[in-house]
């Protein structure tokens, strides 16, 4: 049951995240990454494989797990740095959205963080849930989803290179991911190295964070506007809604940045979106 707090006026949004939305989010996110890494492992060998239209990716997926093994093949291959990476990014992304979604907001109303768990991760992702403010509107949950979840893939970039050259197999998937990082830089001589790919990682945790934060809080305030009951019901249709959205808008750079990151060092970016366009003719 929700226990739900006074609505708090405050004229400066000074509101820091709870601790709790970051722990939320963040261990959410790490372990749905440790259990969808084989499928993460699988988009990206799928994305570099040379010419992947006489398999269909399930074929791909079940030559791989014969040969090599579903744990060996495709389940370890960058899982730590997975985790890592992604539960950072999470954790910043849910913790900061709010606070920035609100910040933008005219009449800045903050509320409380449900104190009890079950409800602590659906507050951690919308509050849409205990905020009543009818002037939400989308384009402050698109900015704010758009800035955190750029600055949140930036911060985490080193982990998400690391991860996708494990999984791609460009490094033994024996190392562990901070020998993959020092490797990385050593290889390249340069610390800057480790944000290969952060343009169009960036760009994809932006566009999937705002189609996310957007199709989660703008569906969710759509339907309780024509009066839909708020509960379990609605939190899973909202979260069905937000996750289409942060795939779709977030396909095409997802793409780019596993060509990419796995492409020779001499590789421009604009050269590597180039071939695609030519190649497979169209940007999905």
């Amino acid at each position: 049951h929700h226990h739900h707090h006074h609505h708090h006026h405050q004229s400066a949004p000074t509101s820091l995240p709870n601790w709790r939305h970051f722990t939320a989010a963040g261990s959410s996110a790490a372990i749905t990454s440790a259990i969808y890494n084989p499928l993460d492992c699988l988009r990206v060998r799928w994305q570099i494989h040379p010419s992947p239209t006489s398999v269909t990716i399930l074929q791909f997926g079940q030559t791989i797990v014969k040969q090599e093994g579903l744990v060996q093949g495709l389940w370890k291959p960058g899982i730590t740095a997975n985790m890592l990476g992604m539960g950072i990014a999470t954790a910043f992304r849910f913790g900061y959205y709010e606070t920035l979604r609100n910040a933008l907001l005219t009449d800045n109303i903050y509320v409380g963080a449900d104190t009890t768990i079950n409800t602590a991760y659906t507050t951690s992702y919308s509050n849409a849930t205990t905020s009543t403010n009818p002037n939400k509107e989308a384009w402050h949950m698109i900015v704010a989803g758009f800035v955190c979840g750029g600055s949140a893939y930036l911060i985490t970039t080193p982990l998400q290179l690391v991860k996708t050259k494990m999984q791609a197999g460009s490094i033994p998937t024996k190392t562990n991911f901070i020998r993959g990082i020092i490797g990385i830089a050593q290889q390249n001589g340069t610390i800057a190295s480790l944000w290969r790919g952060s343009v169009p990682l960036s760009a994809r945790g932006a566009l999937f964070t705002a189609g996310q934060m957007y199709g989660y809080d703008g569906f969710k305030t759509w339907q309780k506007s024509r009066g839909y009951q708020d509960g379990p019901a609605l939190h899973a249709l909202s979260s069905l809604s937000s996750s289409f959205w942060a795939s779709f808008v977030s396909a095409p750079a997802d793409y780019v940045t596993a060509r990419y990151i796995t492409a020779g060092e001499s590789t421009s970016l604009w050269k590597c979106m180039r071939d695609i366009y030519v190649r497979e003719g169209g940007v999905f």
